[in-house]
């Protein structure tokens, strides 16, 4: 009977521990992932600045092209001024 009285003099301040623990849980928040969203934002910025890039290298060489392609057009006609 000693035992049973123990147990239930025990029970309150185990309940209110426990209450205090879950109540503490539960207000806690995780922080927000500020490292990860900068990290996916910095990706983000990077692949576009990418895309930009090889959109103006495409164009450059696309040019490139079309200069060479006009030079050899020029080559291969006569000049006239042949001796």
């Amino acid at each position: 009977m000693n035992a049973t009285l123990q147990a239930h003099a025990l029970l309150p301040s185990t309940l209110g521990f426990t209450s205090v623990l879950m109540l503490a849980a539960c207000t806690s928040t995780p922080p927000a992932p500020l490292t990860n969203m900068r990290a996916a934002q910095q990706a983000i910025a990077t692949a576009e600045r990418g895309e930009t890039s090889a959109a103006k290298a495409n164009a450059v060489n696309d040019e490139m092209r079309r200069s060479n392609g006009a030079l050899v057009d020029e080559m291969k006609r006569n000049s006239g001024d042949q001796p």
